[in-house]
């Protein structure tokens, strides 16, 4: 019998196991956690960077990845086609949260965001006096 069989005949009590123990042990886990972030952060923010950007690409991706008015991949920033952005990313946390949420709601994504260059995002900001400061 292989592996994969294995764990498919013993899926329940192989999970209840790793949860016991993960309980078990939880206090070590947290405690290396934190003793592990604080001896690499550096290598958590390079990891936490190329994570977001990877969540990102793939929200540029799902719309597009080219400009709606002019076609360009150059400088694509996401914009909210209703303006809202700042109050939807105070909805969220933060733009990182914001893109992972738009992920999970592809339908959502496409009925709110779009995708412009830099130029035409601070046209569209400028006539619709979108600035949120």
């Amino acid at each position: 019998m292989g592996d994969k069989e294995y764990y498919q005949r013993n899926k329940e009590r192989i999970k209840q196991k790793a949860k016991a123990n993960y309980y078990k042990n939880r206090e070590k886990k947290i405690q290396y956690a934190v003793k592990y972030q604080k001896a690499n952060k550096d290598r958590k923010r390079i990891w936490n960077n190329h994570y977001r950007q990877k969540i990102r690409n793939e929200l540029l991706i799902l719309l597009g990845s080219v400009c709606v008015v002019c076609g360009t991949t150059e400088a694509i920033e996401l914009d909210h086609k209703n303006a809202g952005g700042c109050a939807d990313r105070v909805i969220r946390g933060d733009n990182h949260t914001m893109y992972r949420y738009y992920l999970g709601h592809p339908d959502e994504a496409k009925e709110k965001l779009q995708l412009l260059c830099k130029t035409h995002n601070l046209v569209k900001e400028h006539l619709n006096k979108e600035r949120w400061h």
